[in-house]
């Protein structure tokens, strides 16, 4: 009995090991997932990835007092959104402090949402 009792208390060793190393990890979910999810991250990242398929479809774009793409396809800034138009589709709103900076390679706008400073870009023609 003494080999049968020593396996017993091996497996239920290893069992609470087990479980304690899954509550470790079910804790920390909770703990990431409990936290509030910031979406204007995501906003901005998805108008990035317009612009870069615009961008490839296009060939680049270039700056007059907007930036744009062809003669009728172009980002504005107009009451604090950025639109591109035409049809007005708004890529996002609440915008303070936007400017258009034209470098060698790419043209960059910078502006302030939800209070804090990003940047967007795209590829000259």
């Amino acid at each position: 009995m003494g080999k049968q009792s020593g396996s017993i208390l091996m497996q239920t060793l290893l069992n609470l090991f087990i479980y304690s190393f899954f509550l470790i990890v079910a804790i920390q979910g909770i703990r990431v997932l409990s936290k509030p999810f910031n979406l204007d991250d995501f906003k901005v990242a998805y108008v990035q990835m317009q612009l870069d398929y615009l961008s490839a479809l296009y060939q680049g774009a270039y700056q007059d007092d907007n930036v744009c793409f062809t003669h009728d396809i172009c980002l504005q800034y107009r009451n604090h959104r950025v639109i591109l138009t035409p049809g007005h589709q708004i890529m996002l709103e609440n915008i303070e402090d936007f400017t258009i900076i034209k470098q060698e390679q790419k043209i960059f706008m910078t502006f302030k949402f939800q209070g804090i400073k990003r940047e967007l870009y795209v590829s000259k023609k």
